[in-house]
């Protein structure tokens, strides 16, 4: 596994209202459509795809947060950014689409609203474990590692297999002085399949900085 700090936003969404609604008609088949053309990289035309299926009906959340996930995919942030608000606008209990919006924040440099979002998303899914693994990375941006390395706890806590979570806790360790620490964490990434390399060399550049 390659080094690499946040959990990316969650996954084409391409049947999450079937069980809402008995029959979407042709929009569903657009939705299920523009999802296969995101698994086949043609990004462009799923989007197309989306598209249709919101002119079919302009409130259906599924197709604003899948058209998002693909300009997310394509780096198109402030695109993304429009189609998550407008998730939120239309379900604002939609815990996924705070948790893409803390992850293009994250990409945009803007942790403190990162955190933000990541609080909505883990309010509505405590049990959503990246959400905890991306709140951290953007608390480390921030310098706050206490409280990164409290928000790594819980993410190994949720998911013990996640290897991600514990070579992040071994940067913030690394950037409070804990090197013990770190070094467990590093070993313990590295069992669960993290690249040695990468996180040794992120590990020795943070000490370097201190």
């Amino acid at each position: 596994m390659n080094w690499n700090c946040i959990r990316i936003g969650i996954a084409i969404l391409a049947t999450l209202l079937l069980a809402a609604c008995d029959d979407l008609g042709d929009a569903q088949e657009y939705l299920d459509t523009g999802a296969e053309l995101y698994d086949e990289g043609s990004l462009e035309e799923a989007i197309l795809h989306y598209e249709k299926a919101i002119g079919l009906d302009p409130e259906l959340t599924v197709a604003y947060f899948n058209r998002g996930v693909v300009y997310e995919t394509l780096g198109e942030f402030d695109k993304a950014l429009e189609d998550y608000d407008e998730v939120i606008r239309l379900d604002p209990q939609h815990s996924e689409a705070y948790f893409n919006r803390g992850s293009v924040y994250h990409n945009l440099s803007e942790p403190q609203v990162a955190v933000d979002n990541y609080n909505e998303a883990i309010r509505l899914d405590p049990q959503n474990s990246d959400a905890y693994l991306n709140r951290a990375a953007a608390y480390i941006l921030m310098g706050q590692y206490e409280q990164a390395i409290e928000d790594l706890g819980q993410a190994v806590l949720l998911n013990p297999q996640e290897s991600l979570a514990y070579a992040n806790r071994a940067r913030a360790h690394t950037l409070l002085g804990q090197d013990t620490e770190a070094q467990q964490d590093l070993e313990k990434a590295v069992e669960l399949g993290f690249d040695r390399e990468s996180v040794e060399v992120e590990i020795n550049r943070l000490k370097s900085q201190r």
